[in-house]
């Protein structure tokens, strides 16, 4: 066997090593509590399958037509598999159960979620949607709702205006549903819609008027006269956030 055949018969078996490699970061991405760290693991990962897949990829006298031909498929699936693992881990599928998100997210919608979206408070926009846990009773729910307070905003609601920093946010009728009235919202840089019914309800959400402390956000739903968000739990802590829609 020749030096270059030699060169790629050991290059093959580094392949195969590095493949066993990537699993051990890829295994650890869901053990490991940090979002640096876990991304950190997954390039690592992601790294070293394409790194096989290179070696691997080139044909061996070592072994048959036949052996060559599947390890030409073997590599790139196996990076296709850490792809897999990596988007798996990073994102999250949610179904809307009920119609506090009316219009962009009616009841029985899903939602992809990017998990850990957040390096910190400061990263949080208006208009993000997010998830978030919140006990109630003693028992842990996830809610999905739309930020539109940050740290240090002062925040007015009426049963038909949302006041941010003094400001009644600017609002455009865009179209009727029912009994329901749908504005095109604007809240700093985000346009989201929004939906108010066009007649008083019996039991209307409370008004609220408070500064949101640090590291909290107030959230609300877009169905505005149908959602149990910050008007009656009161702003959520940053901690809580598991994840943003994608």
């Amino acid at each position: 066997m020749s030096n270059e055949e030699l060169r790629t018969w050991l290059g093959l078996r580094l392949a195969d090593l590095l493949v066993y490699l990537s699993f051990i970061p890829l295994g650890a991405m869901f053990f490991i509590d940090g979002r640096a760290i876990e991304i950190g693991l997954a390039v690592t990962a992601l790294l070293l399958s394409l790194a096989a897949c290179v070696l691997g990829m080139k044909s061996s006298p070592k072994v048959s037509r036949a052996a060559n031909a599947i390890k030409k498929f073997a590599y790139p699936f196996a990076v296709c598999f850490v792809l897999l693992v990596i988007a798996v881990h990073s994102v999250r599928s949610y179904r809307i159960p009920q119609d506090g998100m009316y219009p962009g997210l009616p009841a029985g919608s899903r939602l992809l979620a990017v998990r850990r979206p957040y390096h910190d408070s400061t990263r949080v926009s208006r208009g993000d949607i997010v998830v978030f846990d919140q006990m109630v009773d003693g028992t842990t729910y996830q809610y999905i709702w739309r930020v539109v307070g940050l740290p240090g905003d002062t925040i007015e609601t009426t049963r038909d205006a949302l006041i941010v920093n003094g400001e009644q946010l600017r609002r455009e009728e865009s179209r009727r549903d029912g009994s329901l009235v749908l504005y095109q919202e604007t809240n700093g840089s985000a346009v989201y819609e929004v939906a108010y019914d066009s007649e008083p309800t019996p039991d209307p959400p409370p008004d609220r008027s408070l500064t949101v402390p640090e590291g909290h956000f107030f959230v609300m739903g877009d169905n505005r006269s149908h959602a149990v968000d910050s008007r009656y739990s009161g702003p959520i802590r940053f901690e809580s956030i598991v994840g943003k829609k994608w």
